[in-house]
Formats: C-alpha cells, structure tokens, sequence
C-alpha cells in the first residue's frame, strides 16, 4: 500500500499546492520505526532509512529532502574526476549522489554520529561504490572529543531530525547523545595525502566556523567550491560567511531549483548558500 501511495506522492512534492499529500502521509507514519529500501532515489540509487527519519520520510514521500543543494550540485560536478567533502553527510542523500556522478574521483562522507554513521555507510555499501570513504569523524578547528547533543523530542511533523545533532546544545537540543571524535580538514587532507578538494559541502548545525578555520590550508591551497548551510539571520551565521569572504570568496544565495544569485546582505542569506573562490592574478 505505502509503495502504491508513493507512486501518487512524489511527483506532487514539486507542485506548489500540491505538497499537503505527502506531507500528510509524512506525518501518519511518522512514529514507524521500521527500515524501508527505495531503489529509485535518483532514478537509480538505492536508499536505505526509516519512516520516522526526518530526512528518510522526505525521500520516501517526497523523492529527495535536500532539493536545492542536489540541484545545485547536479550543475557543479561536471568533472568525474573532482574530490568532494561531505561534512556532515547524515543518511548519505549527498553523498550517494555525488558518487554516482564521480565515477573517476572520491567522496568522503563524514558523519560523527555512531546510529546515523551506519545508515550512511550501509547506504554507500547498498549502491556498490567503490569511490567513497565514509568517515566517522567530526571536523573542528583543533582535533579533541566533545560530547554530541540531539533533539529532545521529535519534530512538527512527528518524525525524529538525527540532522539537528550539535556540539553546541541549544534549547531543545540538549539531549546528551555521546561523545565524538574530531579532526582538523587541514589534517585529514595532509594524513590521507589528498591532492585536491574540488567541493566542500559543509551541513554541520553551528559548527561550520570551526571546520573552516580549521581547513584554512585546504582552502588556500586547493580553493574548493563551498556549500554551506547557515542558521538564517543568526549572528554566528554572518560571522561565518564573513571569514569566507575574507578568505576570498563571493556569497551567493541558493534558490529551490539549485540556481543561484549573488547575496546583497550577509545578514539575511538562503539557508543554504554557495561560496565561489573569486580569481586571482
């Protein structure tokens, strides 16, 4: 039956209007925990999550969950050959991806959390890649251990957001879930001998300063496209996409369709937003 709902309410969840249906199936079966296998996620993919998965829902109801950035990187990854950095790859959507158009490069899929960490990884293994490392690791400005914090409850639509998973607590995002272990992007390159980082694609729920300033050889050497999401007009978000462009790069906004337009106002962005190094002489 769900199979059959499906067929009616993913190519609804590109019409305006019309997106109610599948959000509503969303939240019916938002509480089943039970693991559910797609072999249609990008005509092709196999994708492995459960029901009550925020992210996992949205791909089964919807067909994707983060629809601009897919977009987006359908335009970007033009070359086989690119290396492309997934910091904070959650369930793999990105990731998999990535790897079924980076036939002749790498991706390396990093994902600190230990119960979303094996999805992710039996999703890469579902789709038979052999050109993605999947990394169970943070990225941090300096390599430690600090404790992780999740979602104290489910969310609006009823499902649980493993994605909203932080070092830095918040109001309602205080549940003390683990410890994980971090490393500096500058160190991983350097230890994994990484010749080229083409796309950094940076999801990482408030701690996407510390990776960068942790990876300023990485973008001083390699001067990798970024994709970044930010808290929308927060603070800390305007503080993080001023260091980009200190760095040497332009902020641009990321539309629903993956198109994109230069930004006017660090202060107010797109969540997601696309950092391009500018050209030097």
């Amino acid at each position: 039956m769900r199979s059959f709902l499906r067929r009616i309410t993913k190519p609804l969840a590109s019409v305006r209007g019309l997106r109610r249906l599948p959000e509503y199936f969303q939240q019916k079966f938002a509480r089943d925990d039970n693991f559910f296998v797609i072999d249609d996620f990008d005509h092709n993919l196999r994708f492995r999550s459960q029901f009550s998965s925020h992210i996992g829902s949205n791909i089964y109801w919807k067909g994707r969950y983060a629809t601009s950035v897919l977009a987006l990187l359908g335009r970007l990854l033009v070359d086989p050959r690119m290396v492309m950095f997934d910091v904070g790859a959650n369930e793999g959507e990105e990731t998999i991806y990535a790897a079924k158009r980076l036939t002749s490069g790498l991706v390396y899929g990093f994902e600190p959390n230990a119960e979303v960490y094996e999805i992710l990884a039996e999703n890469i293994k579902l789709n038979g890649f052999h050109n993605v490392r999947h990394v169970q690791l943070g990225l941090d400005r300096q390599a430690g251990t600090l404790p992780l914090y999740g979602p104290a409850s489910r969310d609006s639509d009823g499902t649980v957001n493993n994605g909203l998973a932080t070092i830095f607590p918040r109001a309602g995002i205080d549940r003390a879930i683990g410890a994980v272990n971090l490393t500096t992007l500058d160190d991983f390159v350097e230890q994994e001998k990484i010749l080229r980082v083409d796309i950094l694609k940076i999801d990482v729920e408030g701690a996407e300063l510390n990776v960068l300033q942790g990876g300023t050889r990485v973008l001083s050497r390699y001067r990798p496209t970024i994709i970044l999401e930010v808290w929308q007009h927060d603070v800390r978000s305007a503080e993080v996409l001023r260091y980009v462009v200190g760095k040497g790069y332009s902020v641009h906004n990321i539309a629903e369709n993956g198109l994109t337009f230069p930004t006017t106002d660090l202060d107010h962005t797109t969540r997601d937003t696309l950092c391009i190094p500018l050209k030097t002489d």
